[in-house]
Formats: C-alpha cells, sequence, structure tokens
C-alpha cells in the first residue's frame, strides 16, 4: 500500500480502514452525508483521472470505472442505464473509433475559396 497519510482527508474504498487496521493503524472515519458523499466521488473522479491521465495503468482506469459506478448509484442508476445511454449516443453521435480531430471548421463561403484556390494550383483536396 502507498503512504498511508495519502488517504487521510479523502473518500477511501470501503475496505482501506480494515486495511489499514491490520497493519497496525487506527483509522478514524465517519460516514458522509449524500451531499458530502457525491461531493467526494467528484472529488475523487478528477483525482483518478488525473492519476490516470498521468500513469496510464489499467489499474487507474479501473478506479475512474469504480468512482464512475458509485456516481451513478448515488444518481439512482445502474452502470448498466449509463452504458445504454452510452451506446444510444455512440449510435447517434458516433464513438471514438474513427480517430477524428476537427482542426477547423469551414463556411460555405470559406470552403468555395478554398476550392477555387485550390483548383488555381492543381490541389485536390476532398472534405
Amino acid at each position: 500500500m502507498a503512504d498511508k497519510n495519502e488517504y487521510v482527508g479523502h473518500l477511501v474504498r470501503d475496505r482501506i480502514p480494515e486495511i489499514l487496521r491490520k497493519e497496525g493503524y487506527y483509522p478514524m472515519t465517519r460516514v458522509l452525508n449524500d451531499e458530502e458523499y457525491l461531493f467526494q466521488l467528484h472529488h475523487a473522479l478528477s483525482k483518478a483521472i488525473r492519476i490516470y491521465l498521468h500513469q496510464g495503468s489499467l489499474s487507474d482506469l479501473a478506479d475512474v470505472t469504480e468512482i464512475i459506478n458509485a456516481i451513478a448509484q448515488m444518481r439512482g442508476v445502474s452502470v448498466e442505464e449509463v452504458l445504454k445511454i452510452r451506446e444510444y449516443r455512440a449510435m447517434t453521435y458516433g464513438a471514438y473509433e474513427n480517430r477524428y480531430y476537427l482542426e477547423k471548421l469551414l463556411t460555405p463561403e470559406e470552403k468555395e475559396q478554398m476550392d477555387k484556390r485550390d483548383e488555381e494550383m492543381g490541389f485536390e483536396v476532398q472534405f
């Protein structure tokens, strides 16, 4: 387990107090009310995402999904419902499979000007 003090002042997984007790520590905990819990889940999600982005391990990604699961439950929905919404949005707007990166949006006038320029220069650009 990492530095024990990193847990102090943070929402922790359910077994962390037990694990700390087995290691000879005396964790002092309290149960958060709904408002505090949701706030701390959002904070934990932000932290977990930063860690994942920095380290990139599957374990870190699993932490992100665990927190998302807890947030869904707190909002009264199941992860399955969230996944159904994800699926709907993927069908409606697509997923990220094609790896498109939107570099610029041209107005019809800008596109026409660009086509004219490219034609004059002998380029063929497809949009």
